[in-house]
């Protein structure tokens, strides 16, 4: 059952971050969904090609490259955020989309190359999840 796309992801137009008393509210139930506006916009970006192999047969899905659960419950970053386009791609179901999708390990390295302030996560505001520098990548370290 896929829940209804929201025009607003609720309310968070603009928010990168959630706030400590959301972040608690979404950790407890990650919320599912998806625009269709996101998506054909995905798809005429990557001129209908997969991002992993670059094939157009098949099935092809939009995939979040931050993956959802994880940027919300561990990383505490917004629904509307990891709905933008930065955090999208179009990938196989099924192959493609596990190598487009970053690993727990890769995602603050990927965070900052967007910009963003890691300190700024309401995880690493809490103590959960502190950041260290292994080998010139960005590592997660949850406490």
């Amino acid at each position: 059952m896929t829940s209804p796309a929201l025009k607003d992801p609720a309310g968070f137009s603009g928010q990168t971050w959630l706030t400590p008393s959301e972040w608690e509210t979404y950790r407890k139930e990650v919320p599912r969904r998806f625009s269709g506006k996101r998506r054909e916009a995905i798809i005429k970006r990557d001129g209908e090609k997969c991002a992993h192999c670059k094939g157009k047969t098949g099935i092809l899905q939009v995939t979040h490259i931050v993956p959802f659960d994880i940027g919300v419950v561990d990383f505490g970053l917004t629904p509307w955020w990891l709905t933008q386009d930065e955090n999208l791609a179009l990938a196989h179901k099924n192959n493609c989309s596990s190598h487009v999708r970053l690993g727990i390990e890769a995602i603050p390295s990927y965070l900052t190359t967007k910009g963003l302030n890691l300190s700024d996560s309401p995880a690493a505001k809490s103590g959960r999840l502190k950041f260290v520098t292994v080998n010139g990548t960005i590592r997660p370290e949850f406490t």
